[in-house]
């Protein structure tokens, strides 16, 4: 049988990522799967040096085999986060991250350890919260030199309403001018000597995307020869709904740490989201405990009319606060049962917006 093209097409980008890494996967599966084989057959011992090239091989495959993981979560991500959202125990997630990751961290004469400051239920997609959690850990472990330590902890943020997790190295630390950048896709930073780390330059911007999928932000502290802190804040405890509880829908991460923060000082638990997709997963995850839900007009994917119209048509008791520097009319508002603040706004502004709405 003869099989003749009809056509040809060019593959679209956002298909580009997830074809090439799936191509990758079987070849490299099956490397994985011989080189196991070769080194756990004792029908043919092998020689110390022949154990020690097969497990560098092996090594490298995984390293490969993690980069192809990468381009299908950047591919994924793109398109949007899907969370599946229950109570983590993050003391338990981290020791278990932190154990699959002394191989490579050992391998490279690393201390890598756990210190958590208090126990904290996160309200979280454990499997995206994991996922975080690795590509900090690897990094960190990346640009750490022999010697040195990686340490990840996790405690209550200001007022104990929300956790942030931390990862701390004492590398060489990164130069003011390139940290704005640690976060866009396909970086790669440069160490001392010009030394580049492998790897396709996406983890920390799966990082950022898995955090703001949960309402939290991903930042950097570093200083050239002091080494460096990856901190995500924000993550939302599962008990925070006890009392007043405050839901903030903002896709600008320091416009949504300002009004989470006047909120907690004002006596709220407060949740956060980046997305209208992020927000409504919390409202329904907290099942009826969310009190207030103040939202930004323009949003991705939905405005903000639109989200608290939805929240409303679900919860009609729940009080919202609609901001925007062009507000939509009073009355149409008025009939959704919606409080409107306009932008920018004080501290008394939003606090009166939330009294008012209450």
């Amino acid at each position: 049988m003869t099989t003749t093209a009809t056509g040809i097409y060019d593959l679209p980008a956002d298909e580009l990522l997830p074809a090439v890494a799936h191509d990758l996967r079987s070849p490299l599966a099956s490397v994985l799967g011989f080189l196991e084989l070769a080194l756990d057959n004792p029908a043919y011992p092998l020689l110390p040096q022949q154990r020690r090239y097969i497990e560098l091989a092996q090594t490298e495959a995984r390293r490969a085999l993690r980069i192809s993981d990468d381009l299908l979560t950047a591919s994924a991500l793109s398109h949007g986060v899907s969370l599946e959202l229950d109570e983590v125990d993050l003391a338990a997630l981290i020791a278990e991250r932190v154990v699959a990751a002394q191989h490579r961290a050992a391998a490279r004469s690393i201390s890598l350890s756990a210190d958590e400051e208090t126990l904290s239920i996160a309200l979280a997609d454990r499997h995206r919260l994991g996922q975080l959690l690795d590509n900090l850990i690897n990094n960190a472990v990346a640009y750490t030199p022999a010697g040195g330590d990686v340490v990840v902890s996790s405690g209550r943020g200001h007022g104990g309403g929300w956790i942030a997790v931390a990862v701390a190295d004492n590398g060489s630390g990164i130069a003011p001018e390139f940290r704005d950048r640690l976060f866009q896709p396909f970086t790669r930073a440069v160490v001392s000597g010009g030394a580049r780390s492998g790897g396709a330059g996406l983890g920390l911007s799966i990082v950022r995307s898995i955090a703001e999928a949960h309402g939290a932000t991903a930042d950097v502290e570093s200083a050239v020869g002091l080494g460096t802190v990856f901190l995500v804040e924000g993550l939302a405890l599962a008990e925070a709904a006890v009392g007043r509880t405050a839901l903030v829908v903002e896709d600008s991460a320091t416009a949504r740490a300002i009004a989470g923060r006047v909120l907690q000082d004002a006596g709220y638990a407060v949740l956060a989201a980046a997305t209208p997709a992020a927000a409504l997963q919390l409202v329904g995850a907290f099942a009826g405990r969310v009190d207030l839900v103040v939202s930004d007009l323009i949003l991705p994917g939905m405005d903000g009319l639109q989200l608290l119209r939805l929240i409303r048509e679900t919860r009609p008791g729940i009080h919202c606060v609609l901001c925007s520097a062009t507000l939509p009319d009073q009355e149409l508002l008025a009939g959704l049962g919606v409080t409107s603040l306009g932008k920018p706004f004080t501290s008394d502004q939003l606090l009166a917006a939330a009294g008012a709405a209450a």
